[in-house]
């Protein structure tokens, strides 16, 4: 997670790329690679898929509506708002 955190803070076409890794359809429905992160009981693996998304939605960025876009589609947005109650404070700072 921490390697795709770097990768997210690159060019539009890395950050792309991290979103077409992250959030492509999952075979049997389940929720997809990086929401299991989100929901890890790892408190090492939460914060660093929340920089991911802080990176992917950098607001110089010029993609970076439409990734919130897709995000919110993916339901990532209401995953996140359920962290601020988390308790690692490493996620609650991010």
């Amino acid at each position: 997670m921490y390697l795709l955190s770097n990768i997210a803070c690159g060019n539009e076409s890395h950050k792309e790329a991290v979103m077409q890794l992250l959030f492509s359809k999952a075979e049997n429905g389940s929720h997809s690679f990086f929401s299991r992160f989100l929901l890890s009981n790892d408190s090492r693996l939460r914060p660093s898929a929340l920089w991911v998304i802080v990176n992917l939605t950098f607001p110089a960025s010029p993609g970076a509506f439409d990734r919130i876009v897709k995000l919110r589609n993916a339901g990532i947005v209401s995953q996140i708002k359920k962290m601020v109650n988390d308790p690692c404070m490493d996620v609650k700072v991010c």
